[in-house]
């Protein structure tokens, strides 16, 4: 990615956390922008057979291990969920807080 799609990136992140009242908008964008790019580093080095070099991960079973929708949530994640102030169950999928993840940064309706 370029910079200046960072930045544009970044500014989006900013956006949604400002239309969700999100505080300390700047400090969370970049925390979430960080993790953002681990993920797309991760599954391009998946994808590419990366991993198979160190025995850690192969494109074969990528979707299954990655992306399973049976899997626990990441720590990451319930962490995330309970800076943005959304009440999470330990026996969570990954699937799901990823939902969850996204409802948040949801805009929310404002009142007339």
């Amino acid at each position: 990615m370029t910079d200046g799609k960072y930045i544009y990136k970044y500014l989006d992140i900013c956006e949604k956390l400002r239309q969700h009242g999100t505080e300390n908008v700047e400090d969370v964008a970049k925390v979430i922008l960080q993790e953002s790019n681990k993920d797309d580093r991760v599954a391009e080095m998946a994808k590419n057979g990366r991993w198979n070099s160190i025995g850690s991960l192969n494109s074969d079973n990528y979707d299954k291990v990655v992306k399973s929708s049976n899997a626990p949530a990441t720590l990451k994640q319930i962490s995330f969920l309970n800076r943005l102030g959304v009440i999470t169950s330990k026996a969570l999928t990954r699937k799901e807080a990823s939902e969850l993840i996204s409802k948040a940064f949801e805009p929310k309706p404002v009142a007339a």
